[in-house]
């Protein structure tokens, strides 16, 4: 399955426990789930999502953030990027859901962290 090779391709720690913490327990089946998936931006460059899930009409983007790279090391310029990604990717119809890694971690969220969301996949 594409998805396997792609988190065995040196996709890191975060994304795994994602797939195996919390998306196979919730949903059980990989289907219409896309790992690193590229979209094309506003300004013709690329934005990677860590998980998209398409299957119509859903678009959702499933972000898996660390604190270090995502708080604790956050610069004026990579803060206003973040914010400029994620509201351009909403204006593009994506749903987005972000997980903290230390949630997936240490409380094994496991289905409740999706069914939370009130989504149904």
């Amino acid at each position: 399955m594409k998805i396997f090779r792609r988190l065995n391709e040196g996709h890191a720690h975060n994304e795994k426990l994602f797939v195996h913490d919390l998306w196979m327990p919730a949903v059980g089946s990989l289907d219409f789930l896309h790992a690193e998936y590229e979209v094309t931006n506003f300004r013709d460059g690329f934005y990677y999502l860590d998980f998209a899930y398409i299957r119509p009409p859903y678009l959702i983007n499933w972000e898996v953030n660390d604190f270090s790279s995502h708080a604790k090391l956050v610069t004026r310029r990579s803060f206003e990027y973040e914010r400029e990604r994620q509201n351009q990717l909403m204006l593009d119809g994506w749903q987005i859901y972000r997980f903290p890694l230390d949630a997936i971690r240490t409380y094994r969220l496991g289905d409740m962290a999706i069914q939370r969301h009130h989504i149904r996949l």
